[in-house]
Formats: structure tokens, sequence, C-alpha cells
């Protein structure tokens, strides 16, 4: 991970960004020598959450592979469930039962 003061993020904004979306490159956003922030790409939907690229690739089959794809888009779609679920509004209150 690379390290940019405050300083030099707001004097090369545009290069780091870049970096950032280009490259993936990581950087640790320092405030007088001490990290205040972590600047990462993020993931798109289109792209694989799991970098299977170095250590793991030249010891994974191409099923187990196939299979680790199928993994995460499962833990996706759960997860995007659960998130809908929260973000459903709750229930009305139940109604008092009548007097008789």
């Amino acid at each position: 991970m690379e390290r940019a003061s405050v300083r030099e993020l707001k004097a090369h904004a545009s290069e780091i960004l870049r970096r950032v979306r280009e490259e993936s490159e990581s950087y640790e956003i320092t405030h007088r020598g001490k990290p205040i922030a972590r600047l990462v790409p993020t993931v798109d939907e289109g792209r694989k959450i799991v970098d299977l690229e170095g250590l793991w690739a030249s010891r994974l089959t191409r099923e187990q592979i196939e299979q680790l794809d199928k993994g995460v888009g499962e833990v996706q779609r759960e997860v995007q469930e659960q998130l809908d679920r929260l973000a459903a509004p709750p229930p009305p209150p139940p109604r008092p039962a009548a007097a008789r």
C-alpha cells in the first residue's frame, strides 16, 4: 500500500485517483505522519471480488476457480437480500382487539 500525506493528496489528487482507478493501487492517507484514511478501489459489479491471480491461481484447477466464482455470486445475492429486507419499511403495529 502506498502512502500519501494530505498535502500530497491535495497537490496530486488526479494522479493518485487515476492510479487507484486504473491500476487498483491503494493509498494510506496520513496527517503529520499518522494514518487517518485509506483510499482503495471499489469493486464493480462485473469485477470479481476474489482475485485469483497470484498464489491461489497456481494451485487451483479451472473447476475450483469456477466453483469459487459461483460461491461469490451466491454471497452477493444473500447480502443484497439482507440489505433489501433491512431497507423495507417495518410492518404496521397490530391493532388492539375491540372491547366487547
